[in-house]
C-alpha cells in the first residue's frame, strides 16, 4: 500500500540589509521501512539564493533558485517593432531563446556603456525612432561584432548569421523605452543579478 507523507521546512536567512546575499541549501535525512524498494531521492544542488541586491526604488529581500534561468517576455501586441526586431535577431542565430544558450546579465556600467556604444553609437536619424540593440547592452553577450541588421531597420550592415555578433535596428522610440523598462523590471522581479542567466521569449 502506498501512502503520502507531507512536510514543510522553513528557513529565514538574514537578508534585511541592502546588498546582502546568502545561499540556503536544504539537507534531508530519510528512513525507509523497506529500503530494498527505495527508488532514490537526492537533494544535491538544490539550493535557493536569498538576497537584497535586486535594486529598485524600494529594495526588498527575496529568494530564487539560481539554477533556473530567468525569463524575459516581450509581446508583439504591446511592442510590435521591438518584438519583431528581437524575433529576427534570434532567428538569425543570436543567443537568448534557448536555455542552453542563454543571455548573461552584467551590472558593470562601463561595460554596459561600451556594449551600447559599439552597437548603437552611430544611429541613423529617423524621426520618432531610436536604436535598439540585441543582445542587450546589459548582457555579457552584448556589444559583439560583426553587426547585423534587417530590412526596414535603416542600417546597411551585411547579412550575418550565427551566435557571434549583435543586431541593431531603428524602432519606435516609445516601444524601445518600454522594452528597456520591461527588461529592468524583469531583472528586479526575478532577481536576475550580476552574471545570472536568462532567456528571452516573444509572445503574441
Amino acid at each position: 500500500m502506498t501512502t503520502w507523507k507531507e512536510a514543510e521546512a522553513f528557513s529565514e536567512p538574514n537578508t534585511k540589509a541592502v546588498g546582502s546575499n546568502v545561499n540556503v541549501e536544504p539537507s534531508w535525512q530519510f528512513e525507509y521501512l523497506f529500503p530494498e524498494s527505495y527508488a532514490g531521492f537526492g537533494t544535491d544542488g538544490m539550493y535557493a539564493r536569498c538576497d537584497n541586491q535586486a535594486g529598485g526604488k524600494y529594495p526588498k529581500p527575496g529568494c530564487v533558485f539560481p539554477s533556473a534561468p530567468g525569463r524575459l517576455t516581450y509581446s508583439t501586441a504591446a511592442n510590435p517593432e521591438l518584438a519583431r526586431h528581437i524575433s529576427r535577431a534570434l532567428a538569425s542565430g543570436l543567443p537568448g531563446a534557448d536555455p542552453m544558450k542563454p543571455l548573461t546579465r552584467i551590472t558593470d556600467q562601463a561595460w554596459i556603456d561600451s556594449n551600447r556604444n559599439t552597437v548603437c553609437g552611430k544611429p541613423v536619424v529617423v524621426e520618432g525612432k531610436s536604436c535598439d540593440e540585441y543582445p542587450f547592452a546589459s548582457t555579457e553577450q552584448g556589444g559583439g561584432t560583426p553587426l547585423r541588421t534587417f530590412s526596414g531597420c535603416a542600417f546597411t550592415d551585411p547579412a550575418q548569421t550565427g551566435e557571434i555578433g549583435a543586431s541593431h535596428c531603428m524602432i519606435n522610440a516609445l516601444q524601445n523605452s518600454s522594452g528597456g523598462g520591461i527588461l529592468g523590471n524583469t531583472y528586479r522581479q526575478q532577481r536576475i543579478l550580476n552574471f545570472d542567466v536568462f532567456v528571452v521569449a516573444i509572445v503574441p
